[in-house]
């Protein structure tokens, strides 16, 4: 059966191997999806603590923002992190939007990872969670022992 259009979603590609371009369009939608929600939040959370950090400190600099950063503390201290969320505090807003802007193509793979399991595509669920490990291996033990030295 050939379709002047090209291959569909579902089509098998010329080499017979799965690949991205074999996802059906709502696995692209979804995928797609978290990554803008997951950008518009971390901006949101951006954006309203730097608009608060000059509130609050009307004569510091951008420069002044960055040195400020509490995001090591922040991680090594979640209760800490909790109240100084519920404080509103700037700081704690900055790092909440820098930890969705880190966590959203994490999210992103993790989606990947889903659709596949649920097709079972046991090679590419594999692949998938072996970069999800990756990525999670790198920011929680490889990032924290490189701060380290």
């Amino acid at each position: 059966m050939t379709d002047p259009t090209g291959p569909g979603p579902r089509d098998p590609s010329p080499t017979g191997a799965s690949d991205l371009h074999d996802l059906p369009l709502h696995a692209y939608e979804v995928m797609a999806l978290v990554l803008r929600i997951g950008l518009v939040i971390a901006v949101g959370f951006l954006v309203l603590g730097t608009v608060l950090f000059f509130a609050r400190h009307p004569s510091s600099s951008i420069l002044d923002v960055f040195q400020s950063a509490t995001l090591v503390h922040y991680l090594t201290d979640p209760v800490a992190f909790g109240l100084a969320l519920a404080a509103a505090r700037s700081t704690a807003l900055l790092t909440l939007g820098v930890l969705f802007l880190v966590g959203t193509p994490v999210a992103r793979v993790f989606t990947g990872w889903l659709y596949f399991v649920e097709e079972k595509e046991v090679e590419m669920a594999a692949v998938t969670l072996t970069v999800m490990t990756m990525l999670l291996l790198g920011l929680f033990v490889v990032g924290p022992l490189i701060a380290r030295l």
